[in-house]
């Protein structure tokens, strides 16, 4: 079996390499990446394989500007944990906080389950001296389960093993049953097995009863929590004996917690939260099937190293001058739209008031960037089509098909073939409708949604009909928003596109960008969180008869969204109308001169925008970034 060295050099080898002035920069950036994060190498290894593979680059990197590579994936935040390709069926928890690794066909270990197995996992559970309760006999009940049938036997440790090592003994023969041990040692005078009588709180018993086996497996081998033990019960489930080593019964509860907490994605089973908690005894056979010893001391060895290694990982990415200045942001590998518009876990949200069209209008944005078609200026980077999924509430099906007749539309009049227009729509744009999930719930669909359809942008049409509270909340809009989308959008890479409702209308009066942006119904939660707020408004009734028309403004980062007005000049604000040959958004028709509004000149202070620019960095750091 090849070392994850050697696979990673492998995967390098069949990388071309990086051409200067076709995205050299970017190409070995993501290699190194690949190699330091995904391969989990360290940053000699990584160093060595890009080495290798420079010999194909034109012009070859030099090993300061590889190092300074190397040294920049390893410290930048990434989508999925550390060690991601290590193996083919390897994917991230449902909370992104470790990898499962689902292998492809069940564990076989030969050998472990002979009673020799049992011997050397009671010496890894248990000290000298200590006193074990495992139990022999038990009951049936009258649907075939079995449960222990009594307290159990309780015996020094050595006492255990010499009986086993004798040989004929019933601890390690065959029973319908199997055996069952309990997972912390007990007080001398113990005779009942009561939690009071627990002489060390070493061990939590994790099980879980609703996963396959092999993800049961997987999820423990990939938490990194510090395991005394893996059993297979000989039954549907594996039993974790999680080291917490607690001082007291309360320090033992505190941690007990947090181990059900850190894995509540996958469902532990809430029985076992006993600290006198019967578990299953490896190496006896439980009917035609054995008691299982899998594996011994997995994670780290203390759970005061799995507790720093909790606090590293939460905590905040710290960056350096020198670190700063290597991320690459010319291209950046992660922008989804315009020149660093809304990158990788962006989010955009689209504010309106009700019956201006804005379902139409995120239909129509999403098939354009589906099929990689500018919309009023706004695109990937490269230009490139892009996966898109809509989740919607409030249109049935026939009013959706009647907008995608426009979208379609649109595409032709855009210059999109029917054909090439067809054929990316049905590969890149997935359209769902749920009208009954709110808050929590709808976050686990569309984190499901997202990764498997491997979605890029997601637009959630409208909020309010998937939050689930009131949006005047600060505190529910916050958990909503940083606390449980935004982590999947960081796993997934998915910009989120919030569709929202304005608030009631107040008097009018003339409001600069950053005053509409504030616009939308609820908590200013959502404003401060958004990466960016678009509002697309109904203009007033002109005096003149001109017909009013709406206005889409782009609230903070319009500069870097490529948005432009009928004559390709860059505008944080254009004006568009709803076509007069179907369901779609075109330009609004130019107002005569004298209608125009008056034109104010530029405060005093205030910043302009160079449009000239792609990047906002200084010409003299650009030579830095090999660009």
């Amino acid at each position: 079996m090849l070392t994850p060295y050697e696979r990673a050099a492998s995967y390098a080898a069949k990388v071309p390499g990086a051409v200067s002035g076709q995205g050299g920069h970017s190409a070995t950036y993501d290699l190194a990446r690949v190699l330091a994060h995904d391969f989990a190498l360290s940053e000699g290894e990584s160093l060595q394989i890009l080495e290798t593979w420079n010999q194909r680059c034109s012009p070859p990197w030099t090993r300061k500007e590889l190092e300074h590579k190397v040294r920049q994936a390893a410290s930048k935040p990434h989508n999925n944990p550390r060690g991601s390709k290590l193996d083919t069926h390897q994917t991230v928890s449902p909370t992104g906080r470790f990898i499962i690794n689902r292998n492809a066909a069940p564990v076989d270990l030969s050998g472990d389950d002979s009673s020799a197995s049992t011997i050397r996992f009671l010496r890894a559970a248990f000290l000298p001296g200590e006193l074990v309760c495992i139990c022999t006999q038990a009951l049936e009940s009258e649907d075939g389960k079995h449960r222990p049938g009594s307290h159990g036997t309780f015996k020094p440790l050595e006492w255990f093993v010499d009986q086993i090592e004798q040989g004929d003994n019933p601890f390690t023969c065959s029973s319908a049953s199997g055996r069952w041990i309990r997972i912390n040692p007990y007080r001398s005078e113990s005779t009942t097995g009561a939690d009071s009588n627990v002489s060390a709180y070493r061990h939590v018993l994790i099980e879980f009863d609703d996963l396959p086996e092999a993800d049961q497996l997987a999820t423990l081998k990939g938490s990194n929590l510090p395991l005394t033990a893996i059993i297979s019960s000989g039954g549907r489930s594996f039993h974790g004996w999680v080291r917490v080593d607690a001082p007291d019964k309360a320090t033992w509860e505190a941690r007990r917690d947090l181990v059900y907490q850190y894995l509540e994605d996958a469902g532990p089973c809430p029985a076992n939260k006993n600290p006198g908690r019967f578990s299953r005894l490896p190496g006896c056979k439980r009917g035609d099937q054995w008691q299982r010893l899998i594996s011994l001391r997995e994670g780290p060895e203390t759970w005061e190293e799995f507790e720093v290694w909790l606090r590293r990982r939460d905590l905040p990415q710290v960056m350096t001058w020198e670190t700063l200045k290597e991320i690459p942001i010319m291209p950046d590998p992660t922008c989804i739209l315009g020149e660093r518009w809304l990158c990788k876990g962006g989010s955009l949200t689209i504010v309106s008031s009700s019956g201006v069209g804005k379902s139409s209008f995120c239909l129509q944005f999403a098939t354009a960037m589906a099929t990689g078609t500018p919309f009023f200026g706004i695109a990937h980077p490269e230009g490139r089509p892009m996966r898109v999924g809509i989740i919607q509430a409030e249109n049935d099906w026939g009013d959706v098909l009647e907008a995608m007749f426009g979208s379609v539309q649109w595409l032709l009049t855009a210059g999109r073939g029917t054909v090439g227009a067809g054929q990316l729509l049905n590969e890149n744009l997935k359209l769902f409708r749920e009208n009954t999930k709110t808050g929590h719930v709808f976050l686990g669909i569309l984190r499901q949604l997202i990764k498997e359809h491997r979605l890029e942008v997601v637009i959630i049409d409208p909020l309010m009909a998937f939050f689930g509270g009131d949006v005047n909340d600060q505190k529910g809009m916050s958990v909503f928003l940083r606390n449980t989308l935004q982590p999947i959008l960081e796993e997934t890479g998915c910009v989120v596109v919030l569709i929202h409702h304005t608030a009631k209308p107040k008097a009018e009066k003339a409001q600069s960008s950053s005053e509409v942006a504030y616009l939308g119904a609820g908590s200013s939660e959502l404003t401060n969180w958004s990466r960016e707020v678009a509002v697309l408004q109904r203009e007033p009734d002109r005096k003149d008869g001109n017909k009013a028309a709406f206005s889409l403004t782009l609230c903070k980062r319009a500069g870097r969204s490529g948005m432009v007005d009928e004559d390709g000049n860059r505008q944080p604000k254009i004006r568009i109308d709803h076509s007069t040959q179907g369901i779609w958004w075109v330009y609004a028709p130019p107002l005569p001169p004298d209608s125009e509004p008056e034109k104010k000149g530029k405060k005093e202070g205030e910043w302009t925008v160079n449009r000239d620019l792609k990047s906002p960095v200084p010409k003299r750091f650009r030579k830095e970034q090999g660009e």
